[in-house]
């Protein structure tokens, strides 16, 4: 299994030894550099991509019911 996870300088020494055992390649990322951590990146834009889904729904779409929307926000 070979995946490239970035992560930032905090990684316990268990997570580098199951990364080393079954083999899996990772980068450690400097804390304050969020523009390389992939994962960051993919969270801010859904992040943004979710709100602006929101602030277009009916004004009696209750907020309450914010996960419904998830799957339509995944698919597009």
């Amino acid at each position: 299994m070979l995946c490239s996870p970035n992560l930032d300088n905090e990684c316990s020494q268990d997570l580098i030894a199951a990364f080393s055992k079954h083999n899996i390649n990772y980068q450690m990322v400097p804390p304050a550099e969020h523009r390389v951590n992939a994962a960051e990146h993919a969270i801010h834009t859904f992040k943004n991509h979710f709100i602006a889904i929101l602030s277009k729904v009916d004004f009696k779409f209750l907020l309450a019911e914010w996960d419904r929307s998830l799957q339509q926000a995944v698919i597009t």
